[in-house]
């Protein structure tokens, strides 16, 4: 039999071994609650959003990229703008229901001496990032400026 301070010392190490599997479970199913709200909130962010993309002729430096991106960042419904200085190119996050064409993007950019072509838009979801290649693209070669 057991003496009174053995039995305590044993409780007390099965409470505490009960305890941290307690903790672990716990642990596990809040990381795992957690992930699937990140995931389920990145999901929905990016499912009422389109992906635009372009090539731009004129681009001359990252000051140049830099200003163009803000201008158009500016835009309502345009969540991020990026043109990138070395690829020539232009990505935009725009809201699903944004009215933003092509046309408008190169009246806005007119000014800075740029000009879209190769554009395309579609949702974010479904349409992956690649570079676009303005030569094979079809688009007629830029307006004189």
């Amino acid at each position: 039999m057991l003496s009174k301070s053995e039995t305590l010392a044993s409780l007390s190490m099965s409470s505490r071994f009960f305890n941290k599997g307690v903790w672990l479970a716990v642990n596990h199913a809040l990381r795992f609650l957690a992930v699937g709200l990140l995931v389920f909130g990145v999901n929905e962010r990016t499912a009422a959003q389109d992906l635009v993309q372009a090539a731009v002729d004129g681009l001359q430096d990252a000051e140049h990229a830099r200003t163009a991106s803000q201008l158009i960042q500016q835009q309502p419904e345009v969540l991020m703008a990026r043109f990138d200085v070395r690829t020539r190119n232009m990505m935009l996050h725009v809201a699903e229901s944004a009215s933003i064409s092509r046309n408008q993007i190169n009246a806005l950019l007119a000014p800075l001496g740029l000009q879209v072509r190769c554009y395309s838009r579609g949702a974010v979801r479904d349409t992956p990032f690649r570079h676009v290649n303005a030569d094979e693209c079809g688009d007629p070669l830029p307006l004189d400026r």
